[in-house]
């Protein structure tokens, strides 16, 4: 239920604040959409514009809201945000269908499934919360995997407040007259109060997470804020027609150097938002001069008033038609020719969108204005709807294709992945990947380019929730308790990645077992559960999750005996020499000391200093200069394997394996290699099954001699 006043009107400044149509405001917005446009293209960087746009949007709302109640009109909330939105849906919607088809058509399937999520999250005006649930950070510059609809987050926190801004007026609307309080110094008030509050808000959160400080709704909100005190109290400035002057000028200098003063690890909204901000708001004041100087005459000219008509369908379009022909092309830059390009097609995109989209559908939701006292029906071209029908069925009209079309394409794409993913556990990899290294290299590859970037090595269940040994990334696959065989699994990611490699062999057999306990980023860290003596004591002083991972599966193995412990037995740098972790082989010592447990210390993967598969869907798989070069003989890693071999481990190096003739493809043997940088895709490291047991079973005479039989 929405509250209402009475009509009496309230008493207001002597000095009515400015109203109708400002030139210079309009010559604002085309300037900040342009430098938006210009730093999203050529730069990456911040450029200030956003938030101009926030201000501007709260200011204009404030001044138009708080004028009609100082004559008497009461804020009708619900009917003034049904407008701004069917005036500002329709282009959004066909924004958001036209980026689909373009997605579909021309930009790797791997993106699809993401982008058909962020699309519905456009649609819905909650792009800003659904980035921050997927942990985006804005500051990333590779556009290679940036969402198409990612300009949509400040809409969306727009259209937050365009709900909520109307409903805060027509509450203090409520209490100054309830309370006889004049109205202007109340709503000064309660958004000086918001204001300072979401700004401690912003600079705290982005102490704790800065990406996700730069999409809250909580954190921008001072800069709506602003907007409104602005408009607020404005009437009671008086400023000179030279002070104006200065301002505009002042104003317009903080705009367009924005961009290129502020450093590039500005955190924004935090106080480096204050520059663009407190620049919008220098011209602002400063317009409306009797006598426009050369900065206000620059801003109110003709071509910055035309320009600024399409200013709305230019910020739309400009970032989907950036990002799209960039992933269709593999690029994550553009130079000035190519940069032109895009600009020039955006500029056409946004007037046929303003012209056959915007523009049309404003006019059939627009309140007839009556100027005659008896006006000609005839002359009313719109529907002969009200208010109501034609801005909810605009509205709807606008919304619901796009979320049916990323809805349904989402089911089609989950049919899709499913069947990329079955293609995985169902190929045999006795004839592909690492045994077939001379074999196919271009697509089809495995996995499908679909899910090249989700798929992960399969691990099984959760530990459970009663297991002693059970840490924070804990999975058993089969029976653990009652398997005639079980493997451990220790480490990170590149030691989870081999899990594909011993499940060749362990789903050939059914009665054994894996368990895998992880950390993200967890190297061997020697575990303080050694007493002098070496026996295993009763408490462990661990504090991290990687600590508690070694301490935890180092008493497992005591007390369990699993009967093999898979281990990175290095740490790969980009282009060097491999990090040797100290500790390893006296720990390896203590383990192979346990009775019926053999430890196995694989040589960490490569890592690359570009992504091989990217490069090679640019450039092709067997493009050279997408192959990585692997690690520079070291002798210190040869000490250090031979004193894991001392121990009693088993080292295993597969890096010939991974970069056969001193060279390390993208694809090998109809199978992608490498799924980022650093990681190798699930089917090979399958492939490398065979390999593996060339290498462990002279030492294991448990081990099945032949894998893929």
């Amino acid at each position: 239920m929405f509250l209402h006043a009475t009509n009496r009107p309230v008493r207001a400044p002597e000095q009515r604040p400015v109203s109708g149509y400002v030139a210079e405001i309009q010559g604002l917005r085309t300037v900040a959409l342009l430098l938006v446009a210009t730093f999203h293209i050529w730069s990456g960087g911040i450029s200030g514009g956003v938030d101009i746009f926030l201000l501007v949007s709260a200011y204009l709302m404030t001044r138009s809201l708080t004028n009609a109640a100082e004559q008497g009109r009461t804020t009708r909330a619900l009917r003034v945000t049904v407008r701004k939105f069917a005036r500002i849906v329709p282009a959004a919607g066909a924004t958001i269908l036209l980026t689909l088809v373009a997605v579909w058509l021309v930009v790797p399937q791997r993106n699809w499934e993401g982008f058909n999520t962020d699309a519905i999250a456009a649609a819905t005006y909650t792009m800003n919360f659904h980035l921050q649930s997927v942990s985006a950070d804005y500051y990333d510059m590779n556009r290679l995997w940036t969402s198409p609809f990612q300009q949509f987050w400040s809409l969306a926190i727009q259209g937050q407040v365009f709900i909520l801004w109307p409903l805060l007026h027509l509450l203090t609307e409520f209490v100054s007259r309830t309370l006889r309080l004049p109205l202007r110094p109340a709503l000064t008030v309660l958004f000086g109060l918001i204001g300072i509050a979401s700004f401690v808000h912003a600079r705290e959160l982005i102490a704790l997470d800065f990406a996700s400080a730069y999409f809250d709704t909580l954190g921008r909100l001072w800069e709506f804020a602003a907007g409104s005190l602005l408009a607020l109290v404005q009437p009671w400035l008086r400023v000179t027609d030279r002070a104006r002057d200065a301002l505009t000028w002042l104003g317009l200098a903080g705009v367009v150097s924005c961009g290129f003063v502020i450093p590039d690890d500005a955190m924004f909204p935090g106080t480096w938002a204050l520059w663009p901000v407190l620049s919008a708001a220098c011209i602002i004041v400063g317009a409306g001069a009797t006598t426009p100087g050369l900065a206000a005459r620059f801003l109110s000219s003709r071509p910055l008033a035309v320009m600024g008509g399409y200013s709305y369908a230019l910020y739309l379009v400009h970032w989907p038609i950036l990002v799209i022909s960039l992933q269709a092309n593999h690029r994550s830059t553009v130079d000035w020719l190519s940069g032109s390009v895009i600009l020039i097609a955006s500029v056409l995109a946004s007037i046929a969108l303003t012209r056959f989209v915007e523009r049309p559908c404003a006019r059939l939701v627009a309140v007839p204005r009556v100027s005659a006292p008896h006006p000609d029906p005839a002359d009313d071209r719109r529907p002969r709807w009200g208010f109501w029908p034609r801005s909810i069925a605009m509205i709807a009209a606008s919304i619901l294709p796009a979320v049916l079309a990323s809805s349904t394409a989402l089911g089609v794409t989950e049919q899709s992945r499913q069947a990329a993913e079955e293609a995985i556990h169902t190929a045999d990899y006795a004839t592909l990947g690492a045994q077939d290294p001379g074999g196919r290299i271009d697509p089809p590859l495995l996995p499908d380019d679909l899910i090249v970037r989700t798929i992960w090595t399969e691990s099984g269940e959760d530990c459970h929730d009663d297991d002693p040994y059970r840490t924070e990334m804990c999975y058993e696959y089969g029976d653990v308790e009652n398997a005639s065989r079980t493997i451990l699994v220790l480490g990170n990611s590149h030691s989870m990645q081999y899990n594909g490699m011993l499940l060749e062999t362990v789903q050939r057999h059914p009665d054994w077992a894996l368990r895998t306990q992880v950390s993200p980023g967890c190297y061997f860290t020697p575990p303080s559960v050694f007493d002098d003596d070496g026996s295993l004591l009763d408490t462990f002083l661990g504090e991290s999750d990687c600590e508690r991972v070694w301490e935890q599966a180092t008493r497992y193995v005591f007390e369990q005996s699993p009967d093999l412990v898979v281990v990175l037995g290095s740490n790969s740098a980009t282009e060097d020499v491999d990090n040797i972790p100290e500790g390893l082989p006296e720990w390896i010592d203590h383990i192979a000391g346990n009775e019926g447990t053999d430890v196995v210390a694989v040589r960490d993967n490569p890592r690359f200093p570009m992504q091989p598969y990217d490069c090679a869907m640019a450039n092709g798989f067997g493009a050279p200069e997408c192959a990585g070069s692997p690690p520079p003989p070291d002798p210190a890693l040869d000490d250090h394997a031979d004193r894991i071999r001392a121990a009693g481990g088993i080292w295993v190096d597969l890096t010939p394996t991974i970069c056969p003739d001193g060279s390390c493809p993208p694809s090998m043997g109809g199978v992608v290699t490498y799924i980022d940088d650093n990681h190798l895709s699930e089917p090979f490291a399958r492939s490398m099954a065979g390999v593996f047991t060339s290498e462990v079973t002279t030492a294991i005479d448990w081990w099945p001699l032949h894998t893929f039989e």
